[in-house]
């Protein structure tokens, strides 16, 4: 998977971001797992100055031989979101606000893709 944007740091396992987090990944789950298996997903905080275009940007840079999902339309607004599919492999960037925190959801089914 490629890595995060620069601005983007671990998140603190607690914090006011917890509940909207660990919903926004179950969602994740939910909806990617029946398509694609076995989903991982990693989280992020990320600067308050890191906006959906950069974070979109970056992925977009790094996954260019990857292709959207049609399935899974992007989604922009509190909870911007884009997948990208490759054969069977899927990576799911999911950005939002979580109280006080903007978070990152990176979420991959391929081991090779991490």
């Amino acid at each position: 998977m490629p890595p995060p944007p620069e601005t983007a740091k671990a998140l603190p396992s607690t914090g006011d971001h917890e509940v909207r987090t660990d919903l926004a990944v179950a969602e994740i789950y939910d909806s990617y797992g029946p398509h694609f298996g076995n989903i991982q997903a990693t989280s992020y905080l990320l600067s308050k100055d890191t906006s959906w275009t950069t974070v979109e940007a970056h992925y977009a840079q790094a996954l260019q031989d990857w292709n959207a999902d049609k399935r899974f339309p992007p989604k922009s607004g509190r909870a911007a979101a884009r997948t990208w599919v490759k054969g069977e492999a899927v990576i799911v960037v999911e950005q939002f606000q979580a109280g006080e925190s903007d978070v990152l959801v990176v979420a991959t089914n391929t081991p090779e893709t991490r």
